[in-house]
This record gives structure tokens, C-alpha cells and sequence, in this order.
């Protein structure tokens, strides 16, 4: 199944989470001659200690033929060098079925917050040969929350 890539927005993407805009339009909470902060950009609820990991992703081919999910954590994906292309489907018990998928491109300043128990799979560079993502979940996912499923078919995003 060929899964066409949107342009992310918060309207389209809240069935999977929240879009971190890291170019807020508003006024800064906080302004001074040397900073600008802009306070809560999203709201992040974990039981517990937080990881934060750095995952490096090359160019390829966006064919998948399984997802993952995380069914105890929320999970925060930050472009640090670049924007990507991510796979999504809707929080279930079982594996999406393909016409379930949807594939966003995250901008080069913006972020996500995937919701618990959404489905995702690996994060494609949008325009870059190889990106690194700051990864922000739960403590210990890849070792104690990381389910893996197949999916009915194989998958291809195009964008």
C-alpha cells in the first residue's frame, strides 16, 4: 500500500499526538536581552524517570512491513539537524491495518509528541542523507515497552 506523506498539522495529527512548534508565533513568556523562553510548549505526563536518547537515521526507501508501539509512555521525536517523515497510526490492541497509516513530514522546526500506544515506525531524513532525532520517553522503553507487530502488507510512503 503507497501511503502519501501530509504536511504536519496540529488538526491532522491530533489522533496521534500533539505538534511541538519550535517557532512559536506568540509573544515569549519570559524576554530579556539575552534569551528568549517560550514555557510549556506541550505538556509531557510520564510515571517516573525520563530517557533521552539520540537516534541517527540514514536516507532510505520509507518501505515497512511492521510498526511499533509503547504502551506505557508518551514519546517526544525532535529533528535536531533537519525534518522527517514519520508513519503513524491510531492508539489500538492490535496491529493497524494499512489503510489506518498515515505518514507526516515534520519540519525542520517542529517536533511531535506521539501519543501512548500509537503505532509508529522509523523516521525518514526529509531532505538530508542521514538526520539525528532526540528521542524523549519513559526510562527503559526499548527494553521494557517496545512492542513490534507485522503488518497485513507492506507499506511504502511517498513524499
Amino acid at each position: 500500500m503507497e501511503i502519501q506523506a501530509k504536511k504536519l498539522t496540529a488538526e491532522d495529527f491530533a489522533k496521534y499526538g500533539e505538534v511541538i512548534d519550535l517557532s512559536p508565533s506568540v509573544e515569549p513568556t519570559i524576554s530579556a536581552d539575552v534569551l528568549d523562553y517560550w514555557k510549556q510548549q506541550a505538556v509531557f505526563s510520564i510515571d517516573g524517570p525520563v530517557e533521552i536518547g539520540v537516534l541517527k537515521v540514514k536516507k532510505h526507501e520509507t518501505v515497512f512491513d511492521q510498526m511499533e508501539q509503547h504502551t506505557e509512555t508518551p514519546e517526544i521525536l525532535i529533528g535536531l539537524d533537519g525534518g522527517f517523515v514519520v508513519p503513524v497510526a491510531p492508539p489500538s490492541d492490535d496491529v493497524p491495518s494499512p489503510d489506518k497509516i498515515e505518514a507526516f513530514e515534520v519540519g525542520p522546526r517542529q517536533a511531535i509528541m506521539i501519543k501512548r500506544s500509537c503505532w509508529h515506525w522509523v523516521p525518514n531524513p526529509a531532505d538530508k542523507d542521514e538526520l539525528t532525532i532526540l528521542v524523549l520517553f519513559k526510562d527503559n522503553t526499548s527494553e521494557d515497552d517496545l512492542v513490534i507487530k507485522d503488518l497485513a502488507e507492506q507499506c511504502k510512503v511517498t513524499y
